[in-house]
């Protein structure tokens, strides 16, 4: 093994621990997803790479992307949660199936058969799904593909993903959840300061209920990407959800 691999390998390496942790700290019904803020917080933190020694020689504002890392640590927690409770849960994450890469797939084998549990979908910013919690971003979306002849419009091209996901692995709309650790990236509190107004937006064009939505923070101004991230005003949808996903396997 190389120097750099052995540098990731410790990396991962770290990022699992704190799976580990956190997943038995929800098992003994502890309260987790402040701790799940902090640690993303330090991810954002861990590949910036501005801060060099060489002054104005060398200035760079490249960071590596985060995702794979956040995809990594969520997907370990459900993985050590199901060893800690013999849960018997296989855990795939981005891994191809039937031409659709989900990033978190729980499944159970029942008689040899694969039994799908749940697929996470896992955003680390909201990005491009703007308009999906936005009705102010979704009617300026569509005011441009009015004046652009765009046919670019994610609340569909989401809409469609998820069908796609629940024919393909023959769940419903109740096994599909979407993991986000704010809605900083929507907010704009001088056109809309009610955070609740974006969920029910949400709900309403994915079709999706409120368990459906893994939120960790209902502070809307929280930024992860910062070194001070302030009030994280935790949720518990976190562990709602590890708790609802043992309680439904077992009844299969």
């Amino acid at each position: 093994m190389g120097p750099l691999q052995e540098i990731f390998t410790e990396y991962y390496e770290s990022i699992d621990a704190k799976s580990k942790e956190l997943a038995h700290s929800a098992s003994e019904n502890q309260k987790i997803s402040a701790n799940a803020i902090k640690f993303i917080n330090e991810i954002y933190q861990s590949v910036k790479t501005e801060n060099k020694s060489d002054g104005d020689h060398f200035d760079s504002a490249y960071h590596l992307t985060i995702t794979p890392f956040v995809e990594f640590f969520i997907a370990r927690i459900f993985y050590h949660y199901s060893e800690y409770n013999d849960l018997k849960w296989y855990i795939k994450l981005r891994r191809q199936e039937k031409k659709t890469v989900p990033d978190i797939r729980i499944y159970q084998k029942v008689n040899a058969k694969e039994r799908t549990i749940a697929l996470i979908e896992i955003k680390t910013r909201v990005s491009w799904m703007q308009a999906c919690f936005s009705e102010y971003r979704s009617k300026k979306d569509e005011k441009y593909r009015q004046e652009k002849g765009s046919d670019v419009n994610s609340i569909k091209k989401f809409q469609e993903q998820i069908q796609k996901y629940l024919d393909t692995y023959h769940i419903t709309e109740e096994q599909f959840f979407v993991f986000i650790p704010t809605l900083s990236g929507a907010y704009k509190p001088t056109i809309e300061a009610d955070i609740e107004k974006y969920k029910m937006w949400f709900y309403r064009m994915m079709n999706l209920k409120e368990e459906n939505l893994i939120l960790l923070s209902n502070n809307p101004r929280l930024n992860l990407d910062k070194d001070n991230i302030g009030d994280l005003q935790a949720t518990q949808n976190l562990e709602l959800l590890l708790k609802s996903l043992a309680i439904n396997s077992k009844k299969r």
